[in-house]
C-alpha cells in the first residue's frame, strides 16, 4: 500500500502554488467586475448632476453661467473639469473657449460624459469626471480580498495538516487491519501466506512451518462461552508471541487454529522447536476467574527445496497437524510423503463414507453378551462398512473418519435406526434379545438433540428407552472439560440404562464414578488377554471389585478362552462377551446362533 493518500497533495509547495494561481485568477476577474461596475455607477451618476446643472443654468445669464460651473467643480470632487456647448461651440468653467468637443472622438478628456439639457436639445454640458474614486475602491477590495485569501490558506493549511495525519492514521490502521488478526494483534491468514512468500525467496532457503490446533476448544466455548474462548485465545496467542519472539512470526489462522514460521541462522532443530511450543502451553490459561487446561497438536513442515509456495507449505503442515491429531491429545508430528499419501487417501475414503450413509450402505452386525448361565444378556451393535471396490473397510478407520469429518452424528442415527428394527425383528422371530448396546461418541454425546432422537426412533419401532444400552468411552465420561455427565443425566433420566465402556484404559476417581448413573462396567479386552499372568489377574480382579462395591454389572471384553471365562465367572464377572461366545454376525445370523445354543452352559 502506498504511503501516500491518493488525491491528497504531496507537498506544502503545491498547496502555495495552488493558491497563488487561483488568488490571481480571482483578483483580476474582481478588479475588472468592481471597475467596470464602478464606472457605470459614477457615469449614472455624472449624468443626473449634468441635468441637474443644466437645468439650474438654463435661466441665468451667459456671464454667470462659467461661475456656476466652477461652483459645481469645486462641491462635487468626482468632477474635473466642465463645458458648457450649444451646438460646436462650447465654453470651459473658467471662460475658456473650446477649439473642438472634449467628448467627440479623439477628445483630449479620458472620462466624459455629455448630457444633453431636455428643454433645448442643441444645449448640452461636457463632464470630464475623475475615476481616481473607483480605482481606490477597488484597490481597496483587492486588500480586503487578499487578506481573505491569506486567512484562508492559513486555516486551510493548518486543517489540512490535520486532515493528513488523519489519513495516515487511517492509512495505518487500515494497514493493520489487512494483516492482523484483530482478537489476538496477530498476524493473519493473508499476512502469513506473504512472510512464508518472502521466506521463500531467500537464499538459502531454510525454515519450519508450524500449524497448531488446540485441544478440546469447541468444549471451552460450549461449556464456558465464547467470551472464555475468546480470552484463551488471546492468551494463548500472547504466550506464543512470546516464545517466538526471537526466531519466529505467529498467526492466527482462525478459530482456534494458529500457525508459525521459524527461521533463523543456525535454524534450531525441530525437536526444540516443539519443545517451545509445548512449554508455552503447560501452564493453565486463566480466563475470567477460571483455570483452563489448554493443550495442542502441532504439525510441522520443512521450508525446503521441493516446497513451491506458501500454500504448499501450509498444506504439509495442516496433514502433519492432522497426524498428530490421529495420534493422540498434546502430540507433535513432522510431515513426510507418507503422510500425504494417507491424506489423500483419507480424503477419499471420507467422500465415499458421506455417499454411503446417504444411501444407507452400512449395515449392522451384532455381538452376543451371555450371563453365567448362557443365556443371551444383550446384543452390542457394531457398524460395518463394505466399500464397493476396497472391500471390508474396518471401524478403526471409517469411524475417526467420521468424527473428523463431522459424519459421526450420522452414522449413529444410522445405526440406531438399523438397530432398533432389527431388534424388532429378531423378536418376532422368536430371539429374546433383552436389550441392544450401542457406541455412543464424545461428538453425539455433545450433541444437544442426541436424547429427543433417540426417543423419535424408539418410538418410530415401537420400543423403550430401556431396550436400548448406551456405551461411552471411560476417557469420554471423565473428560474434565466434556459436556458428558449432564448428558448422561438426561439419558439416564428417561430410562437408558448406560455402560462405561473401555474402563481401565482412563483415568477415573472413584469418586467421579460414584457419581455416574451408569448400571455396568465394561472391562477392557487389554486386561482379559493378560489373566495368563498373575499381574494380570491381579488388575481384574481389582476392577471386578470396584465394580461391586459400585453396585454395577461387571462385562468382561474380548473374553476368548474357557479359562478366561472359568477365571471371570469364578471371581463373580456377571457378563461375558468375546469370540468364546459368538463373533460379530448380521442379525439373519442370530436366530440360528440362537438355535444352537438354546441351554448350554458358559462352562461347557
Amino acid at each position: 500500500m502506498s504511503s501516500n493518500v491518493r488525491g491528497a497533495p504531496s507537498t506544502d509547495k503545491g498547496h502555495w502554488l495552488q493558491f497563488s494561481v487561483t488568488s490571481v485568477i480571482a483578483i483580476l476577474l474582481m478588479c475588472m467586475v468592481n471597475l467596470h461596475f464602478g464606472l457605470v455607477e459614477q457615469t449614472r451618476q455624472a449624468q443626473g448632476l449634468g441635468q441637474t446643472l443644466l437645468e439650474g443654468m438654463a435661466p441665468m445669464s451667459d456671464a454667470a453661467r462659467p461661475f456656476a460651473m466652477r461652483s459645481a467643480l469645486e462641491h462635487y470632487h468626482t468632477l474635473e473639469d466642465l463645458a458648457l456647448c450649444q451646438g460646436d461651440a462650447c465654453r470651459h468653467a473658467f471662460g475658456d473657449p473650446v477649439t473642438r468637443l472634449p467628448c467627440a472622438e479623439g477628445g483630449d478628456w479620458g472620462l466624459c460624459v455629455e448630457v444633453n439639457s431636455l428643454q433645448d436639445p442643441s444645449v448640452s454640458l461636457q463632464m470630464q469626471l475623475d475615476p481616481s474614486g473607483v480605482y481606490e475602491d477597488v484597490g481597496r477590495d483587492v486588500g480586503i480580498l487578499v487578506a481573505a485569501q491569506m486567512l484562508g490558506m492559513v486555516v486551510w493549511l493548518l486543517s489540512s495538516r490535520r486532515q493528513r495525519q488523519l489519513l495516515r492514521d487511517t492509512e495505518q490502521r487500515l494497514r493493520r487491519a489487512a494483516t492482523t488478526d484483530p482478537l489476538t494483534g496477530l498476524l493473519n491468514r493473508s499476512a502469513f501466506d506473504e512472510v512464508i512468500d518472502q521466506a521463500l525467496l531467500r537464499t538459502p532457503r531454510d525454515g519450519w512451518i508450524l500449524y497448531l490446533d488446540l485441544d478440546g476448544f469447541k468444549g471451552i466455548n460450549d461449556q464456558h462461552g465464547h467470551p472464555i474462548g475468546d480470552a484463551v485465545i488471546v492468551a494463548i496467542g500472547g504466550r506464543l508471541r512470546n516464545a517466538f519472539k526471537a526466531d519466529g512470526q505467529v498467526a492466527r489462522l482462525g478459530g482456534d487454529e494458529f500457525g508459525i514460521l521459524v527461521t533463523g541462522s543456525p535454524l534450531r532443530p525441530v525437536e526444540a522447536i516443539f519443545k517451545s511450543l509445548f512449554d508455552a502451553l503447560e501452564a493453565p490459561v486463566a480466563a475470567h476467574r477460571l483455570s483452563l487446561k489448554v493443550g495442542g497438536s502441532v504439525g510441522a513442515a520443512r521450508l525446503g527445496p521441493d516446497v513451491g509456495s506458501a500454500a504448499e507449505a501450509q498444506r504439509r503442515a495442516d496433514i502433519a497437524m492432522y497426524e498428530a491429531k490421529r495420534q493422540g491429545r498434546h502430540q507433535a508430528a513432522v510431515f513426510d510423503a507418507s503422510q500425504d499419501v494417507a491424506r489423500q487417501r483419507d480424503y477419499r475414503l471420507r467422500l465415499d463414507l458421506r455417499s454411503a450413509l446417504a444411501r444407507d450402505e452400512l449395515h449392522v452386525a451384532y455381538q452376543p453378551l451371555v450371563n453365567a448361565n448362557g443365556q443371551l444378556h444383550a446384543l452390542e451393535a457394531l457398524a460395518r462398512w463394505n466399500h464397493p471396490t476396497l472391500g471390508p473397510i474396518g471401524p478403526d478407520v471409517f469411524i475417526p473418519l467420521a468424527e473428523a469429518s463431522g459424519l459421526i452424528g450420522a452414522l449413529g442415527q444410522a445405526v440406531v435406526r438399523h438397530a432398533c428394527n432389527d431388534l424388532v425383528a429378531l423378536r418376532r422371530q422368536g430371539v429374546m434379545v433383552p436389550r441392544i448396546a450401542i457406541n455412543i461418541s464424545a461428538q453425539q454425546l455433545a450433541d444437544a438433540r442426541l436424547t429427543q432422537d433417540l426417543l423419535e426412533h424408539l418410538g418410530a419401532a415401537g420400543l423403550s428407552p430401556a431396550d436400548l444400552e448406551l456405551e461411552i468411552t471411560e476417557t469420554t465420561i471423565m473428560d474434565p472439560d466434556s459436556r458428558a455427565p449432564a448428558q448422561l443425566e438426561r439419558l439416564a433420566a428417561e430410562g437408558f440404562d448406560l455402560a462405561i465402556d473401555d474402563f481401565g484404559t482412563g483415568y477415573s476417581s472413584f469418586s467421579r464414578l460414584q457419581t455416574l448413573p451408569a448400571r455396568t462396567l465394561k472391562l477392557d479386552r487389554t486386561f482379559i488377554r493378560a489373566l495368563d499372568t498373575p499381574h494380570g489377574q491381579l488388575l481384574a480382579r481389582t476392577m471386578l471389585d470396584l465394580g461391586r462395591q459400585l453396585g454395577m454389572i461387571c462385562v468382561a471384553e474380548g473374553v476368548e478362552t474357557h479359562a478366561q471365562a472359568d477365571w471371570l465367572l469364578s471371581h463373580q464377572c456377571e457378563v461375558l462377551q468375546g469370540y468364546l461366545f459368538g463373533r460379530p454376525m448380521p442379525a439373519e445370523g442370530l436366530v440360528q446362533w440362537a438355535l444352537d445354543r438354546r441351554a448350554p452352559s458358559v462352562a461347557a
